[in-house]
């Protein structure tokens, strides 16, 4: 559960079908476009604050006659956190105007650039990616795995179980979830999964809804098929091409069939008759359930987000029930049905509320959804508090309804707890709370799925924002069944410079996670965004909530405290410590913050520079803490006095694009890359040679036109530069004139952040849907001897570098002469001569080719770095 509990979700384009509150504010058009939706939400913040403060001035915030307390507070404004994930996710990915992506471009990358590594020569260097989780047990204080959407059965063996993750795949187990197998979908391009339709007849063949419906978190394609167990996918014939980004909500089979499939999406109902190679539309609207009469198919209900629609020719044609029925049919948020076998002549209906997404109240039909009647209103089924005295929920995100299928009577329903009922929904008790609140049996906050187990209702399992839990004894206990389950979303990652721990996480829905030698503990609860590890001292590190709220622990993340110098950053506001003196930091909110002792006071180092806008990225270089760059989604900025002023840096970068990182080489302030987050294939990284002065495109051919989220510069390499993509890992360097995949064994998931391990030469990627991963670097790559760890200022500098025939050599300007080697990788000195000055110009005819080092010692003083040398 976050800290601040806002948990809402959103979903993109014509299947928001306007269900979200802000919708409301968003001017009718075909096909909303971000900054529409943007623009739309908030027009409806500031409504609803007005609102707010109406109500504090009036005391009715007031609860059981004391003031809402901070925590209750904090969710006052439905849906605020899943539209900022969302709008973080897509601002990198729209383009000037605001146009989403076509879905389908990142499966033609992904068909273009699947067999690149098979095509890379076989010497080649190549990755060997390893999971390092979580996977093997679950982050210790309260911690997570990471989001589950559904949960599925084999009809014929139902401790086959199948789960499905927002941006992690498919995941199966074969014992009723005690242990898990590894995916079989890592090879998709599109890992994310709303919904599974396992064929009754033959389990081998199964439909997969992909993309993430809850939430939006990836790309939707539509339906993919297999024939051999979740082995291989093929598209069927559902297809989402060009500007038709939907998301499925449910898919099922006519009962008696393997062959009629219902579809239910954000737009519309669709039904195919031969196995899914054909589709057609029954009726339109954002259909977020089906269900059919048991013993009578003929009879189908599906729910919208305001109405119940019922069929009575097999699901041909629909009508809606009408308002003198009972049902509630205004002001509603979202309906979501349940009926059981036991009596299908009782069909229930959970509905929420379309003002603040709480409970409405829970009805029940008994002659075919004609004619309701209301079993409950209160406690609010929806709500955070464990007494259910709260208002407000987040049920177009999280909305649960289930029925044992041996007892009619015997109700489950799922928002941010578990609440159950034993009398037909008249009476509902709390199952589980989202932290254990008053004893009450802890699960996960969040729940996207509750299923009783086929042929033992007493077994109950959830899916929630953490993961998969199981009750044995019909929801009087918990157990959490997540591990094995590597399905962690991944902001930023950092690790130490010298250790192989410890590593410190970001997490979405699961907090701050720090990998240290006993495993993987939960630092800090919330979301967990941008973290760093002081890289001169691993005791040092620092942990991120959203909008920037900044912790530091100075005991290995046992313990953190509160140094955030604003409250006003991006969903992911970026921070950096200054790698060559570590007590200096820099932090973009609107304005770029300064602290000059490890973080435990700031001054601001901008006025108003960013126009209100919040920073993307912000580094520092690592020998002069004074020179930071800083960037905006379009601008770039410099200083060179540690913030006194600043300039913009636009020669040679494109004046409209999405910037996503910017980093210093280690071995030289001068040279400097920034990566750009679009879906261009030609304008992708840029680099500068002369301290940000001018900026080349460096993106050469190589790269799929996927957006690139992250880089990282490898030191004492030729200008060698790993990206994060959408679609993995690639590099290049200077003595290359293409990009190269560096993805074989990891998945074809969103990698959003990247960190080094220079001894042993190691390369960690942390991804959005993955977990954490590894690779050690190629033998020929970890041959850089002398290679100074991050924080360990070098000061000699060399230009150019590469060089061909000269190189000039200088040290700081306070040294004076001392004695002039260039070694190569056997430590062989191959030339010696004498300095002077505080420059020299080494020639360098006749020398080979390669890679060497360049040694100064000037008064007992070493200075050192490393030089490549083309033909």
């Amino acid at each position: 559960m976050k800290n601040k509990l806002l948990t809402l979700s959103f979903t993109l384009l014509g299947s928001l079908a306007f269900a979200q509150p802000w919708m409301r504010y968003v001017e009718p058009q075909s096909t909303p476009n971000f900054f529409s939706i943007q623009k739309a939400f908030r027009q409806y913040e500031e409504e609803h604050l007005k609102e707010l403060e109406k109500e504090k001035r009036e005391g009715r915030l007031e609860k059981n006659g004391s003031p809402a307390t901070a925590s209750e507070e904090e969710h006052e404004l439905p849906g605020f956190e899943v539209f900022k994930r969302w709008e973080w996710f897509w601002e990198a990915r729209v383009d000037s105007a605001g146009n989403f992506p076509d879905p389908q471009k990142v499966w033609n990358e992904f068909l273009s650039h699947r067999n690149a590594g098979r095509m890379s020569s076989a010497t080649d260097p190549t990755a060997n990616w390893e999971l390092m989780g979580p996977y093997q047990s679950i982050p210790s204080s309260g911690g997570g795995m990471g989001r589950v959407n559904f949960i599925r059965f084999n009809p014929q063996n139902a401790d086959d179980i199948w789960i499905g993750t927002p941006a992690g795949g498919l995941w199966h187990s074969l014992n009723g979830g005690d242990n898990w197998l590894p995916t079989t979908t890592d090879n998709l391009p599109v890992i994310g999964s709303s919904d599974l339709l396992i064929d009754p007849i033959n389990p081998q063949v199964m439909y997969l809804a992909t993309g993430d419906a809850p939430a939006n978190d990836t790309y939707s394609l539509g339906v993919l098929k297999t024939t051999d167990g979740g082995q291989t996918w093929n598209p069927s014939g559902l297809s989402f091409l060009f500007t038709q980004k939907r998301e499925i909500n449910r898919l099922v089979f006519f009962p008696g069939t393997n062959t009629t499939l219902f579809a239910c999406t954000g737009n519309n109902l669709m039904r195919s008759n031969d196995a899914a190679a054909n589709w057609s539309v029954v009726t339109s609207g954002n259909i977020k359930d089906i269900e059919f009469k048991p013993g009578s198919p003929s009879t189908v209900y599906i729910s919208t987000n305001a109405s119940v629609r019922v069929s009575t020719d097999s699901g041909q044609t629909f009508t809606t029930v009408p308002s003198t029925s009972g049902l509630p049919t205004t002001g509603v948020g979202r309906i979501e049905l349940a009926i059981s076998p036991a009596n299908p002549n009782t069909l229930y209906a959970l509905v929420a509320n379309s003002s603040d997404n709480g409970f409405r109240g829970l009805y029940a039909s008994i002659n075919d959804g004609q004619t309701w009647e209301e079993r409950s209103i209160s406690p609010n089924l929806l709500g955070w508090d464990a007494d259910g005295m709260d208002g407000g929920g987040q049920a177009f995100y999280t909305l649960s309804l289930a029925v044992d299928p041996s007892n009619a009577e015997k109700v489950f329903t799922g928002g941010v707890n578990v609440y159950k009922s034993s009398d037909g929904a008249v009476n509902f008790s709390i199952s589980s709370h989202w932290y254990g609140a008053n004893g009450i049996p802890y699960a996960h906050a969040d729940i996207h799925d509750i299923q009783f187990k086929p042929g033992n209702p007493s077994v109950v399992y959830l899916g929630t924002d953490g993961g998969v839990f199981r009750s044995n004894d019909g929801g009087n206990t918990y157990t959490d069944l997540s591990i094995g389950l590597a399905i962690s979303q991944f902001y930023r990652i950092s690790a130490s410079a010298q250790n192989e721990t410890p590593i410190i996480m970001g997490s979405q829905d699961n907090g701050t996670n720090v990998l240290n030698a006993n495993g993987f503990d939960r630092g800090l609860g919330g979301d967990g965004m941008d973290c760093a590890v002081d890289p001169n001292n691993d005791n040092i590190m620092f942990a991120e909530l959203y909008y920037g709220d900044l912790y530091k622990s100075q005991n290995g993340g046992n313990q953190f405290y509160y140094i955030a110098p604003a409250n006003d950053g991006a969903w992911v506001t970026p921070f950096c410590i200054a790698p060559g003196e570590s007590s200096i930091m820099y932090a973009g909110y609107t304005e770029i913050y300064k602290s000059s002792n490890g973080g435990e006071s700031w001054t601001a180092a901008t006025n108003g520079l960013s126009g209100g806008q919040t920073y993307v990225d912000v580094a520092a270089a690592f020998q002069d803490p004074n020179r930071v760059y800083a960037v905006l989604r379009s601008k770039a900025y410099r200083t060179l006095n540690g913030g006194q002023t600043w300039n913009v840096m636009s020669s040679g970068l494109p004046a409209s694009t999405n910037f996503s990182r910017i980093a210093f080489f280690p071995d030289d302030d001068m040279r400097a890359m920034i990566s750009v987050s679009d879906y261009s294939s030609t304008a992708k990284v840029y680099r500068t040679r002369n301290g940000g002065v001018t900026w080349k495109n460096y993106s050469k051919t190589g790269l799929p036109s996927v957006p690139v989220n992250c880089l990282l510069l490898q030191p004492g390499s030729p200008e060698r530069v790993f990206v994060g993509t959408d679609l993995g890992v690639y590099y290049t360097d200077s003595t290359m004139t293409v990009w190269k995949p560096f993805s074989q064994g990891l998945p074809n998931t969103v990698v959003n952040d990247l960190a080094l391990l220079e001894t042993p030469h190691t390369l960690r990627a942390g991804t959005y849907g993955r977990g954490l991963w590894q690779t050690r670097m190629p033998v020929e790559w970890q041959n850089n001897t002398g290679i100074r760890a991050a924080g360990m200022a070098s000061s000699l500098g060399l230009a150019p570098n590469p060089a061909a025939q000269t190189v000039t050599i200088r040290i700081p300007e306070m040294a004076v002469g001392g004695e002039v080697t260039l070694i190569d990788l056997q430590g062989r000195i191959i030339r010696s001569t004498k300095m002077n000055g505080n420059s020299l110009q080494m020639d360098l005819n006749g020398i080979s080719a390669g890679l060497y080092e360049v040694a100064v010692l000037c008064n007992q003083n070493l200075y050192r770095s490393k030089l490549v040398i083309q033909p």
